[in-house]
């Protein structure tokens, strides 16, 4: 099991996460997707927080790191989903865990109006239908009652 302290950029909050390093990033995106109440892990997108130095970010350098005006993150390279934590261009065999370091920063999907098409509206379409076809029963009941009972008013 490895510690690996993710920052979100943008917000600078830090959540640790807790993983065997034998998995693959993309493993650690739905890790990462859990504990932010992610729906979709794939639209995470997980940087390497190395510096071109070669150190680890503390806290404080990790919460400086912003995006730039097309919503990139500049001089962090973007972790392969099909590699695994211990491959070379992530942490290697030899990674050692250093107090207040930032290992991975996190960009979260922006909410866009064509995020909120594909998909909100299609959950509130299905409410909507699910509303319509229940009144469509109601109706349907209120019909048979009123067959069998004419002198039932349930218009009222």
């Amino acid at each position: 099991m490895v510690l690996l302290n993710c920052s979100i950029v943008g917000e600078g909050a830090v959540i640790p996460v807790v993983i065997e390093e034998s998995i693959t990033v993309g493993l650690l995106k739905e890790a990462i997707a859990a504990k932010l109440s992610e729906k979709r892990a794939d639209r995470l997108q997980l940087f390497l927080a190395k510096t071109a130095v070669g150190t680890w970010p503390d806290w404080g350098g990790a919460a400086a790191v912003t995006l730039d005006g097309d919503g990139k993150l500049q001089g962090f390279e973007e972790m392969n989903p099909t590699l695994l934590l211990k491959n070379k261009k992530n942490f290697g065999d030899n990674f050692q865990l250093g107090e207040g370091q930032v290992h991975v920063l996190v960009v979260p999907p922006k909410a866009t109006a064509t995020n909120l098409a594909t998909e909100e509206l299609p959950v509130l379409k299905r409410a909507r239908t699910e509303v319509t076809f229940a009144c469509d029963e109601l109706v349907a009941i209120t019909a048979i009652a009123q067959k069998l009972n004419p002198a039932t008013d349930l218009a009222s």
